[in-house]
């Protein structure tokens, strides 16, 4: 393999990898919110479900990144990205259905409207960069993490 392809490999799972770890600290840290949005896809047990996504954030990323049992973390990291891209397309709906108190003045409806907006904006394209993280998280689950890895393939 030519030292370009080594290169655009470790591109790939730095960044993606990346995609994933940078959130973590801010999850723990507003943990309420972060079992508040898991429950939005998983109801019943959410704090668990919460702990396994964060958990699996993690083991995903770094095993991408190592090139360790890369196929296990890509196959998590793609259903945790379409599980994303419901919880995000829900916030969405959130967004544009929540109302607002008349107590406001006329120039204060405005400015949260244009924030609904925004939020429900914001939502929806975050929701729709899921959609080709999962796809990579896919890749990674049928080819590995390619060159430079601790573990070969170990699945197909």
């Amino acid at each position: 393999m030519q030292n370009i392809d080594v290169m655009a490999w470790l591109v790939l799972r730095i960044v993606y990898a990346w995609m994933f770890l940078y959130p973590i600290p801010g999850l723990l840290k507003d943990w309420q919110t972060t079992v508040a949005g898991t429950s939005l896809l998983f109801p019943w047990f959410s704090n668990l479900f919460a702990i396994f996504s964060v958990a699996g954030m993690f083991v995903g990323s770094l095993s991408i990144l190592l090139g360790f049992y890369a196929q296990i973390g890509g196959l998590i990291l793609c259903l945790f990205s379409l599980g994303g891209a419901v919880v995000h397309y829900k916030l969405s709906k959130i967004a544009e259905t929540a109302t607002i108190k008349s107590t406001l003045s006329a120039e204060d409806v405005s400015t949260v409207n244009q924030l609904k907006t925004l939020l429900q904006v914001g939502h929806v394209t975050s929701a729709q960069k899921n959609i080709p993280l999962a796809a990579v998280g896919f890749f990674f689950f049928i080819m590995s993490a390619g060159p430079l890895s601790i573990t070969s393939k170990i699945l197909f």
